[in-house]
């Protein structure tokens, strides 16, 4: 407040900021308006929404077009899918199963051919030899 002695006029605005620095001191004004915890998923969605969601799900619906749908973060449509005990569709190659596939290729398998064995993409398959230092053949090295 030591601006009204200083200036011979305030504008409203001011002299409104001032009286409430007068009132609050250090920036301080009062409880936060946000609530004291995350309001969790369910109650938010509310439970029919839930239930839709793990129903589209499992009419075909992609883990990401229920992300946009519900805006809600991927981890949270994977454990509500999980709550409700859905099984999940394309959760990549088996990790047990690295060491087979990784012979299998070396032997002339196809990516395709493992991914129908171990029920996920072509796509999948290359990645993961790829990750765990598979060498991939040249396009002219197929069979």
């Amino acid at each position: 407040m030591a601006l009204k002695g200083q200036v011979s006029k305030l504008s409203p605005p001011v002299e409104r900021l001032l009286t409430l620095q007068a009132r609050h001191p250090k920036g301080r004004r009062g409880p936060s308006p946000l609530p004291a915890r995350p309001v969790p998923v369910h109650e938010r969605l509310g439970r029919q929404t839930v239930e839709e969601l793990v129903a589209a799900y499992q009419d075909g619906a992609t883990t990401k077009e229920l992300t946009r749908r519900y805006s809600i973060g991927q981890g949270t449509v994977l454990r509500l899918l999980g709550e409700h005990g859905v099984a999940m569709r394309r959760q990549g190659m088996p990790p047990a199963c690295l060491d087979e596939a990784a012979r299998l290729y070396g032997e002339g398998w196809s990516l395709q051919r493992l991914a129908d064995r171990y029920g996920c993409s072509a796509k999948t398959v290359g990645t993961t030899l790829k990750h765990h230092g598979v060498r991939m053949r040249e396009p002219w090295e197929r069979a």
